[in-house]
């Protein structure tokens, strides 16, 4: 099968990079609706990115499932890779659905509109690890130990 295209690493790179972001994008949504700088349609564009985080996800997951058979690594480590990056993929759907509930269902109550704000820093922050906890090992199986970090 060396005429088969490993797709896996073209595709998840926007999903980690939507983690790494949508913590940021959260924080400026966040101050720029508390100052009345910009309204509270803002947080539109959290749910953009939200998003792009999922498309992400679900490209990623398809090469990952896909490529897998090509890998010929560890079989513990690809699945601990597996396994990270599936309670990653659900967190992702998690963020999306609390993200669209802010979105288009905004509550009426100041109180409750910070608690579900403050519940998407975590579950966003939550995600961010999964991403570092799965790249990690993604790293790992294509470098091994052989790593700029380790030299």
């Amino acid at each position: 099968m060396e005429s088969e295209r490993i797709l896996h690493p073209m595709f998840v790179h926007l999903p980690l990079a939507m983690a790494v972001l949508i913590p940021l994008v959260w924080a400026g949504v966040f101050y720029s609706t508390r100052r009345a700088i910009l309204p509270p349609q803002i947080w539109n564009l959290f749910w953009f990115f939200c998003l792009a985080l999922n498309g992400g996800n679900a490209l990623a997951f398809w090469s990952g499932t896909r490529d897998s058979q090509f890998s010929g690594v560890d079989e513990s480590i690809l699945q601990l890779h597996q396994r990270t990056a599936t309670f990653f993929v659900i967190g992702s759907a998690i963020l999306f659905v609390l993200a669209s509930w802010l979105s288009f269902r905004p509550p009426r109550r100041l109180r409750h509109l910070t608690v579900l704000q403050v519940s998407l820093l975590i579950f966003a922050l939550f995600n961010l690890g999964l991403a570092i906890r799965a790249g990690y090992l993604g790293g790992y199986m294509v470098f091994g130990t052989d790593t700029p970090l380790n030299r």
